[in-house]
């Protein structure tokens, strides 16, 4: 744990007092956040996959499996180099539906049924299984 490290450099600082900090700091970049979702928002063309994630819960005895997304804006040109992450506690589509609810553009996903009509206007461009590894590995590459 970070406390442990700034113990052992002779500083004691509460795990609390660290978790206010973060919370702080995610605070003041909040409307750099926000600016660069809207930015992803505007791009012709939007990748995303998610991956599982474990999650510990207290008490638990084991870590339970939440979902990391990642949204990938300026996909095909550089105009929204941006890409954010999203973290939801289940595959459902809620997570991806919050996220693309205004979006009108081109999906890049894989064959997950959960992006099916999330993107109104347009269809999703879902990519075959075997150019899947293809699509994962350009939009991986791109963080």
């Amino acid at each position: 744990y970070l406390e442990d490290i700034f113990e052992r450099s002779g500083i004691a600082i509460a795990r609390s007092t660290m978790s206010q900090w973060c919370r702080d700091v995610a605070e003041m970049v909040r409307p750099l956040y926000e600016l660069m979702v809207q930015r992803v928002l505007t791009s012709r063309v939007i990748g995303t996959d998610d991956t599982i994630m474990p999650m510990l819960n207290p008490g638990a005895r084991k870590a339970s499996r939440a979902r990391m997304s990642v949204y990938v804006g300026g996909v095909g040109d550089d105009a929204n180099p941006y890409n954010i992450f999203g973290f939801t506690l289940s595959r459902s589509r809620d997570g991806p539906a919050r996220f693309l609810k205004e979006y009108k553009g081109t999906l890049v996903a894989d064959t997950y049924g959960g992006y099916d009509g999330i993107v109104v206007g347009c269809e999703p461009m879902l990519t075959p299984p075997a150019a899947q590894k293809k699509v994962q590995t350009t939009v991986w590459a791109t963080l």
